[in-house]
């Protein structure tokens, strides 16, 4: 059964069993991946997945059911199982439904020839990336991961107030970690990923070579000297610590007291030279979306511009607590999860200049290229950080000798503040349920390293 037909019957027997008021929401993903080991496939997954969540009113109150069968069967069960959630339930601080805009972005996030590639061909690519990374140096002792993935899938909302949209979107990623150890050093490992919407823009080569390389850059390394010196995030762990700490700028967080940010709309509380932005939508970036998880059209806005405070993120209730229009960012995190808020393309904006001249800036201090520990180490209400890291020393601007073994630590709120400057780097990284994140490389002034 389609889910347009699905849909028609569903609302006929809604509207026939008493429901005031009601909605579907439809995911459907198909992804596929294969990991590669010694030249042979490892692990091949290829996976399908669908259902229907519905929510009406029923005597005034909202309730709420979900099933993975598309399937006329279904419908009486979703109807039965929602008017007995809403005979229950306590909470009367319900999810509204939303009419829709009258107008969406068109966002083209659906590529046909991505769509039909050959499983063959992916596999071949995998191969491909994990023979270039052991042929790249002798001293590349093991690839241990060599993956090649891609996803695809469409999401239908409709609801009895109007609202009828639908979008479709895939892309592509790929995956390289390998150890690389010098004759009597320690091992090492280097990391490097990609995502995109075409295979044609996927060079395993490249990959395979940054992941090597970064590796290799590592060897040697020595202990970090405790210190509170000048520190630089590359573009990639910068991109960590907002994404750390983005639930600071969620409405519902603010609401709750959980971030320290309530009453700051309009004020400066970052440097002149950050903005940070969350987009829905970007030509060419994988994770564009023309709408949320509520039917609510995406928007593209600037969370803090120029240091200044200039909007929270907002789903339909906490838009409604406010007094406020939704910019957004209500998302479901699963097919039974409950609208929550989260990001979209929420990425430091990058300025001209370059990541040289960035660490030209610094001077003498410490380049952080990997981070560990950011779910333990963060704490997202005071915005304090305590991070395993790993880097290089920056000596007279320029890039030093490998250091490790090392905590690096600050304050979320203190360090926006104390940004000395943004580089042109902008990277996004690979999209994930909370959100697609991104940013240049930051000079972030000084903070605390520790030797451990």
């Amino acid at each position: 059964m389609n889910i347009q037909d699905f849909k028609s019957l569903l609302f006929e027997k809604a509207r026939g069993a008493g429901f005031d008021s009601f909605e579907m929401y439809a995911p459907s993903t198909d992804s596929f991946q294969v990991k590669v080991f010694g030249g042979e496939i490892e692990e091949f997954k290829s996976a399908h997945s669908s259902g229907v969540s519905f929510r009406g009113t029923y005597g005034g109150k909202m309730g709420y059911a979900s099933t993975e069968k598309v399937a006329e069967d279904s419908i009486e069960y979703l109807l039965d199982a929602a008017r007995a959630n809403a005979a229950v339930i306590e909470d009367k601080d319900t999810e509204p439904l939303y009419a829709g805009d009258a107008e969406y972005p068109v966002v083209n996030s659906f590529n046909e020839k991505l769509s039909a590639a050959e499983t063959s061909e992916k596999c071949a690519l995998a191969k491909h990336l994990e023979t270039a990374a052991l042929e790249y140096d002798k001293r590349v002792v093991s690839v241990d991961l060599a993956v090649m993935g891609t996803f695809e899938g469409e999401i239908v909302i409709a609801n009895s107030l109007g609202l009828d949209v639908s979008h479709r979107s895939n892309g592509a990623f790929a995956v390289a970690m390998v150890r690389v150890q010098s004759e009597g050093g320690e091992p090492k490992v280097g990391f490097e990923s990609w995502a995109g919407s075409d295979l044609e823009s996927f060079s395993p080569d490249n990959v395979a070579r940054t992941a090597v390389e970064k590796g290799l850059a590592q060897l040697g390394a020595s202990k970090a000297a405790t210190a509170n010196t000048e520190v630089v995030f590359n573009n990639e762990t910068a991109a960590d610590i907002f994404a750390s700490f983005a639930s600071n700028f969620f409405a519902e967080d603010v609401q709750k007291g959980f971030s320290l940010l309530g009453g700051k709309l309009g004020q400066k509380i970052a440097s002149d030279v950050l903005t940070l932005r969350d987009d829905g939508y970007i030509d060419g970036c994988v994770g564009s979306k023309p709408f949320d998880s509520e039917g609510v059209a995406a928007k593209n806005k600037a969370v803090i511009e120029n240091g200044v405070l200039k909007t929270f993120l907002y789903n339909l209730k906490s838009a409604e607590k406010d007094g406020v229009d939704s910019t957004g960012n209500g998302f479901k995190r699963g097919l039974t999860g409950p609208i929550t808020t989260g990001c979209g393309l929420f990425a430091v904006q990058p300025s001209r200049v370059s990541f040289d001249q960035i660490l030209d800036m610094a001077g003498d201090g410490i380049l952080i290229t990997k981070l560990e520990g950011l779910h333990a180490g963060v704490n997202a209400v005071t915005g304090d950080f305590s991070l395993s890291a790993g880097g290089f020393e920056i000596i007279g601007g320029k890039i030093g000798s490998p250091v490790d073994q090392m905590v690096v630590s600050g304050n979320f709120y203190e360090m926006i503040r104390d940004i000395v400057q943004v580089g042109s780097d902008l990277r996004f990284d690979t999209p994930s349920g909370d959100g697609t994140f991104g940013s240049p490389s930051v000079y972030a002034g000084k903070l605390n390293i520790s030797g451990v």
